[in-house]
């Protein structure tokens, strides 16, 4: 009898034990999609972290800049989901005959876990984000061209002479303007 029984369920604990590792899979993918996220985020507003580092922000401020836009994110996607996922475990649990009853509590705990783990992987980079030196950032984000390219080692390599000679080029590198070779609005002047 406790064989037919247990054999009956054997199904059940595969499908659990394999929805569990494709949710994990599923978690670790999503996770490095957070941290990549965060990274572009953090590359992209380093120009004003460090504006707001000089004008006097604290790190919890600046982590929190950083980590409020994807923590209202993924407070929607659970908002989003929970009433799905409800429908769908309501269905599922209809087919036993002993069965429990879902509440709010299992969609609470389950937001309250994908916020923390929301938070534990954006934490790196914003704490990178928010101890970078900020004079570092605003120097780097404000160089021009000029002064970009007089740094530049093949800048540094020509001598001179070389130099000047790129900018103002001597008269026997330019055509001749006579002749057959001429355009048409040489000849039209002459």
């Amino acid at each position: 009898m406790d064989d037919r029984y247990a054999s009956g369920f054997a199904m059940e604990k595969l499908i659990g034990r394999l929805a569990g590792i494709f949710a994990a899979l599923a978690m670790f993918i999503s996770c490095l999609g957070l941290f990549g996220l965060a990274a572009y985020m953090a590359e992209q507003r380093t120009r004003e972290i460090g504006i707001r580092k000089v004008l006097g922000a604290s790190m919890g401020q600046l982590v929190t800049l950083l980590g409020k836009e994807f923590i209202v994110l993924v407070g929607v996607s659970c908002l989003i989901a929970s009433p799905v996922a409800f429908y769908f475990l309501q269905h599922w649990l209809e087919g036993y005959y002993y069965r429990i009853s879902l509440g709010p509590g299992v969609f609470i705990v389950s937001a309250a876990m994908a916020i923390v783990i929301t938070i534990v992987t954006i934490s790196v980079q914003a704490l990178k984000a928010a101890l970078m030196n900020p004079v570092r950032s605003l120097r780097t984000e404000w160089s021009s061209p000029i002064s970009s390219a007089a740094s530049s080692p093949a800048w540094k390599s020509k001598s001179r002479k070389q130099a000047r000679s790129a900018y103002n080029p001597s008269p026997k590198a330019q055509p001749a303007a006579s002749g057959a070779d001429a355009p048409a609005t040489y000849k039209a002047r002459r």
